[in-house]
């Protein structure tokens, strides 16, 4: 069980990155929020290899596994609506290209949701570091 769900904590993680990657190349988006977001979930990457290599613990925290992939599954659904879902108005006159001056709009709404993503990425990490040395019962 615990395996199954690192590897799709590990997909989603992916995906997250991978989303950012693309949000970044397609918006040339910067505010101290969203690179503040990158720098936290660089860190989380970078934690989450190392845990991996040195096999600890925590990947045995299923509570832990559910949290992390709950949070790159809100953060997914966020950057896919923001870039491509048609029901926003700054997505639904996008023709070939041009914004129309749409573009502050899909920023804001990004912005807004950066305040609950680093709140989110903080929390796991604090989660992360109390957790970490727990016994787990099976």
């Amino acid at each position: 069980m615990n395996r199954i769900l690192n590897i799709i904590r590990l997909l989603l993680l992916i995906v997250v990155l991978s989303l950012n990657v693309l949000f970044i190349i397609t918006n040339n988006f910067v505010s101290f929020g969203y690179v503040l977001y990158l720098f936290l979930l660089l860190v989380i990457v970078f934690l989450i290899v190392k845990d991996i290599i040195k096999k600890k613990i925590i990947n045995r925290n299923i509570i832990y596994l559910i949290i992390s992939m709950l949070c790159f599954i809100i953060m997914t659904y966020i950057l896919c609506r923001s870039m491509f879902d048609n029901n926003l108005f700054f997505n639904k006159y996008n023709y070939n290209g041009d914004n129309y001056g749409y573009i502050e709009y899909r920023m804001l709404y990004i912005k807004q949701n950066m305040i609950y993503f680093n709140t989110m990425l903080v929390l796991l990490l604090l989660y992360r570091k109390i957790n970490l040395n727990r016994k787990i019962t099976k």
